[in-house]
């Protein structure tokens, strides 16, 4: 009996099922939508344990509440740094307040863990996830809650941690065949229009909409099962890019033609110094990263300008695949932390002030 087959036999004798798919590249993400949808034909009790969906993903999905979460949340404080003595909320239709009261010791953002708490899983599924620490900033923390819970692992990187049970790795394989070929084994019935569509988004995700050299022809043959489904390449595709704005082609553009990488790969970055992109906003930064992730295979990546203002102020952005690294970013900048990504400013340091910090946090 091969892997493929324990990995059937494993789903089908569970019950209570968490999926964990890496923030990091959207076709983990995607890949396990489409399990998500097919553990749900199967009356499953799965849930989802994600950040957020991509703002670009979200037609994959029919709602936010569609998809199942955990849905206690933990917060939780080392009593060894501080004695609290007093806890209130306020609470209206725009926030939950929650006022701590200290008597003795201090309080920093950075000391503040959260985390969620759900029914036993029997199993967790995880996808493209190079160690379960990995995805610590989703409120996922793992040990008390993977307890003698039997772990699938879905990679196509054989250096990740092969923490599974089962560990069904294909080296720089797509994440979306593996997951397909566990669905067809199970059931091919089973890949119906929610589940197709998604399939098919993380084909294109993962071959630069079949334009990568590297496609298989195991690729191919699957897209093919999946349109006789009726579901359209084109269609699919046109969702997922659609045509950006004038600020992020330019934005790109200008990062893309700054671009620099150290010789071991280990950083790449860019400074700006001449930002020609007077109505940039988050978002538009937000999509650029995004592509820039998914297309080239980025360790640590940091892009650095000065905004347009009547007193400039140093702003950027910083990714990496190690989350630690971002901790310590936001510990010296004021940021923004959102999966493996920091957005931050800063009105007294200059670019390449910043840009030496950051240097020294990634080769530290």
């Amino acid at each position: 009996m091969d892997l493929y087959e324990d990995a059937k036999n494993l789903i089908k004798q569970s019950k209570n099922i968490y999926i964990l798919p890496s923030q990091e590249k959207e076709e983990s993400i995607i890949s396990a939508l489409a399990l998500f949808y097919t553990l749900k034909e199967l009356n499953k009790n799965v849930n989802l344990i994600v950040d957020e969906i991509p703002e670009r993903l979200k037609f994959l999905i029919p709602s936010l509440d569609y998809i199942s979460y955990p849905r206690n949340f933990v917060i939780a404080l080392p009593n060894n740094l501080a004695e609290i003595s007093q806890i209130r909320y306020e609470k209206d239709e725009k926030d939950l307040k929650i006022y701590l009261t200290t008597n003795k010791g201090n309080i920093k953002k950075s000391d503040i863990s959260f985390s969620f708490t759900a029914p036993k899983a029997d199993l967790l599924i995880t996808i493209g996830v190079k160690e379960l620490n990995q995805n610590n900033q989703s409120g996922f923390t793992g040990k008390d809650f993977l307890s003698n819970t039997a772990i699938l692992n879905i990679d196509n990187k054989k250096e990740g941690e092969s923490f599974g049970k089962i560990n069904l790795v294909k080296e720089n394989g797509s994440l979306t065949e593996i997951v397909f070929s566990v669905i067809k084994l199970i059931d091919e019935n089973l890949i119906k229009k929610d589940i197709a569509i998604s399939l098919l988004a993380g084909l294109i995700v993962f071959s630069n909409n079949f334009q990568s050299k590297n496609i298989s022809s195991e690729i191919l043959e699957i897209a093919a099962f999946l349109t006789k489904k009726g579901e359209s390449i084109n269609l699919i595709a046109n969702k997922l890019y659609q045509q950006e704005s004038l600020p992020q082609i330019k934005f790109l553009g200008q990062v893309l033609n700054n671009l620099n990488v150290a010789e071991n790969n280990k950083a790449s970055w860019a400074v700006l110094d001449n930002l020609d992109c007077q109505n940039l906003v988050e978002k538009d930064i937000t999509t650029v990263v995004e592509r820039l992730k998914n297309n080239f295979d980025f360790r640590n990546l940091f892009v650095l300008w000065k905004s347009h203002s009547s007193e400039p102020v140093s702003k950027g952005f910083f990714y990496s695949e190690n989350y630690d690294l971002i901790k310590k970013a936001e510990n010296e900048y004021q940021g923004t932390v959102k999966n493996n990504n920091i957005f931050f400013l800063s009105e007294k340091r200059g670019l390449d002030s910043i840009k030496n910090g950051l240097l020294k946090i990634i080769t530290s």
